[in-house]
């Protein structure tokens, strides 16, 4: 498979470079625009049918003629980044920024790449640079609401999940990624009144009441998750029940240590 698309590369090249001899006399620029163009497109329609390292190939046979062309250098790191590759993803990212430091993709696929890379701190931070830009940017979004997710950050990370889904309503990973972080805040109120509980009789302690509403909101957008993709449905299944075993323990401790 890949063979043959390397092999329609090499045609498209060559039929390119036919069609451009004729022009390159009378207009000397046109060979770069020319070649970054039809190698932009070529290099989006591979990574649009899944053949990475195609795209990768084709990108490095144009660059040396049309070199520094942002749009190419951003398909090759999009390319680079789905193949796992985040190191030279990041470095085709660097590129585009020094040509454009305002470049919202090009900031959010660094973002992405970071992530990948298990930069968090770093990751958050380029996101957060491509929002200031483009608030609406949904890769950057996803990498902020991870990154937030992976710092402990958990209403941070709601927020951006919840911003993805108002954006993107079918997004099932979002819808569960969104009750992760929700689910996570539920977690934390249960371990504070466990604290809170261990601490009745000492002077000025007080009891409040647990505030169950990010738990309901958890289940609520598991379900909504369910009813987009049904076979999320065993996964999230064991989730909830891990995370009911969790209160049980809980409230066994509490009644223990009373």
């Amino acid at each position: 498979m890949k063979l043959k698309w390397i092999i329609l590369i090499l045609l498209v090249v060559a039929a390119s470079w036919v069609y451009i001899s004729d022009k390159t006399s009378k207009d000397p620029a046109f060979i770069d625009s020319a070649i970054a163009n039809t190698s932009t497109a070529a290099a989006g329609t591979l990574i649009s049918v899944g053949q990475y390292d195609a795209a990768v190939v084709f990108a490095d046979l144009a660059l040396p003629v049309a070199t520094a062309d942002c749009d190419l250098l951003m398909e090759k790191g999009k390319a680079l980044s789905a193949l796992g590759r985040n190191e030279e993803a990041s470095a085709c990212y660097d590129l585009i920024l020094a040509e454009d430091p305002d470049a919202a993709d090009a900031l959010a696929g660094k973002a992405t790449a970071l992530f990948r890379m298990g930069d968090m701190e770093t990751s958050y931070a380029y996101a957060m640079d491509a929002l200031a830009i483009d608030g609406t940017d949904l890769a950057a979004l996803e990498r902020a609401g991870a990154a937030s997710l992976n710092l402990g950050n958990y209403a941070e990370a709601a927020d951006y999940y919840d911003r993805i889904v108002t954006l993107r309503p079918g997004d099932a990973a979002a819808w569960i990624r969104r009750g992760d972080a929700l689910l996570s805040i539920s977690i934390l109120m249960e371990e504070e009144m466990k604290t809170a509980f261990s601490d009745l009789g000492k002077p000025g302690a007080t009891m409040g009441t647990l505030n169950i509403d990010p738990y309901m909101e958890a289940m609520e957008c598991y379900n909504r998750a369910i009813s987009l993709d049904p076979m999320v449905a065993p996964m999230l299944a064991t989730r909830m029940i891990a995370r009911s075993q969790m209160t049980i323990n809980t409230c066994q401790d509490i009644l223990e240590n009373l």
